[in-house]
């Protein structure tokens, strides 16, 4: 059972083993005060009115409450995070993180990331609510389109996911759960359009909570979005979107490969989305799913300052195949990507070994460096990277040149098809920003550590790491003060920033 609150409403999640616990529930509810009973839908039940909850709580102690509420369940409460943040409102992101930041500002740097990204991350509360939505639209396409399921996929369940992440959810047919991997056999396009039409009126008409229903039917992928009123969760419903499937078991076995991934992923998102290089809305910017898939390449280099950390997408099964080779299900892929990531572990431990690495080097971090190093070597990777000749195959692990996708600002080649790009949206001017963006971060991150190693041989807090992600979060409009500078005195927006000229930032 868990309480939270969000839209300014305040609600109990409580989960029943079967409909006479359910009923009992209501009954004893309305007993106390509690009004209205609220409309049942199906296998769902909202109460409209818990006048009498208190009296409820308390009575139960004589009631014979176990058949109601199992004593084993924990009470918590997740309103600090989960409902004060609204999926649509920046500031209140930002406001809530800097909250975060002040708390821990006596913290290095490495700890302020991983806490605050544990501080962030989807919980217990925010994975059951997605799941109740789930199973809601789940329980529609059983009576509407029976020879279908509904999977989710995407930020929710690829482990990469916070507290404002979105739901998504994917409709397949039943016989489409052994597939390869980037293959889509006979989809109508006037077929999907119907049902999604005809799953779209039910909706609108009997779902309790989802609110905002749009079928948008002429996009390139025709799409259901809602919003639940009562978790404040978006949700986008689609079909026949195999390769987004796969894609996020796949960033689910990456993202719990090594304890570093998921920190750093998370700040990168944040850091992004501060200096508006991520939207809400689509357009020309860098999307979260490519930011995250550029930061799985640069985890992919090798070199003098880099170590692998994972491994190329050559190692899993992407391409054509033919009927007699083995293919990944839907059953059978957790296995065997748990397979494919031990023995690469194996592999790049048995290399770093016998390397100069530290000694203090664990298997599941190869290359010993710590989140925030992880950070600066982004930063200073993509900074300088070619983007006009050059683009990522995360196939391969390696840059490739552009050739027919020389007239994308940015190109990430897609690892099912290698015909599509996933930044094809990406203007130059958003690669350009991006690119000086990182050279401010750069900068700013090395003289934070440079700093810190000329003061203390612990890397315990100094003036400068205490502050320095508050003041990383605050940088946007002198980073775009820096550009205007920059373009007014016609100088290449990507030529070096020097320290010099942040210093007199903070």
């Amino acid at each position: 059972m868990y309480k939270f609150e969000t839209n300014s409403m305040k609600y109990v999640l409580l989960e029943m083993e079967n409909g006479e616990q359910l009923s009992n529930l209501i009954n004893h509810s309305k007993s106390h005060g509690g009004g209205g009973g609220g409309g049942k839908r199906g296998k769902f039940s909202i109460l409209n009115s818990l006048g009498g909850h208190f009296g409820y709580f308390n009575d139960s102690i004589v009631y014979d409450h176990e058949k109601i509420i199992p004593t084993t369940t924990v009470m918590e409460n997740y309103d600090y995070y989960y409902s004060n943040v609204n999926n649509n409102d920046d500031n209140s992101k930002t406001n809530s993180i800097r909250k975060l930041l002040k708390e821990y500002k006596t913290l290095d740097l490495d700890n302020q990331i991983r806490l605050l990204h544990d501080s962030y991350k989807l919980n217990d509360l925010g994975y059951r609510l997605r799941y109740m939505m789930w199973k809601q639209i789940q329980n529609l396409v059983n009576v509407l389109l029976p020879t279908h399921s509904v999977y989710p996929f995407g930020s929710a369940v690829n482990g990469l996911g916070d507290v404002t992440s979105d739901l998504d959810l994917v409709v397949l047919r039943d016989d489409s759960t052994s597939f390869r991997w980037h293959k889509n056999p006979g989809v109508d396009i006037n077929s999907v359009q119907n049902d999604l039409s005809l799953l779209t009126n039910v909706m609108t008409k009997t779902s309790v909570g989802c609110a905002k229903v749009v079928f948008i039917k002429q996009a390139k992928v025709p799409i259901i979005k809602y919003k639940h009123s009562f978790t404040g969760v978006e949700c986008d419903v689609s079909m026949h979107q195999t390769e987004a499937l796969k894609m996020s078991q796949i960033l689910f076995a990456l993202s719990n490969f090594d304890p570093r991934i998921k920190p750093l992923i998370f700040f990168i998102k944040i850091w992004a989305r501060e200096l508006r290089l991520t939207r809400e809305q689509p357009g020309p910017t860098i999307t979260n799913f490519s930011l995250i898939l550029l930061t799985i390449f640069f985890l992919q280099q090798k070199g003098s300052s880099h170590t692998e950390i994972l491994p190329p997408f050559d190692l899993f099964p992407l391409r054509d195949t033919d009927a007699n080779d083995d293919v990944m299900t839907m059953e059978n892929t957790d296995e065997k990507l748990e397979c494919i990531l031990n023995n690469f572990k194996c592999h790049v431990t048995s290399s770093s070994s016998s390397s100069t690495s530290s000694p203090t080097s664990s298997p599941s971090a190869p290359n010993g460096k710590s989140t925030v190093e992880l950070l600066l070597l982004f930063y200073k990777f993509y900074s300088v990277f070619n983007f006009n000749s050059y683009g990522c195959c995360l196939n391969t692990g390696q840059i490739i040149r552009k050739n027919n996708f020389k007239n994308y600002g940015m190109y990430i080649k897609n690892p099912f098809c290698s015909i599509y790009n996933v930044s094809k949206n990406v203007s130059l001017s958003e690669v350009n920003k991006f690119q000086f963006y990182c050279q401010i971060a750069a900068t700013l991150l090395e003289e934070s550590e440079t700093t810190i190693s000329r003061n203390s041989t612990t890397r315990t807090a100094v003036v400068d790491e205490s502050k320095f992600l508050l003041n990383f979060l605050n940088y946007n409009s002198y980073a775009n003060e820096l550009m205007a500078k920059k373009l007014s005195n016609n100088n290449n927006i990507n030529s070096n920033v020097k320290f010099a000229d942040l210093k007199s930032i903070f």
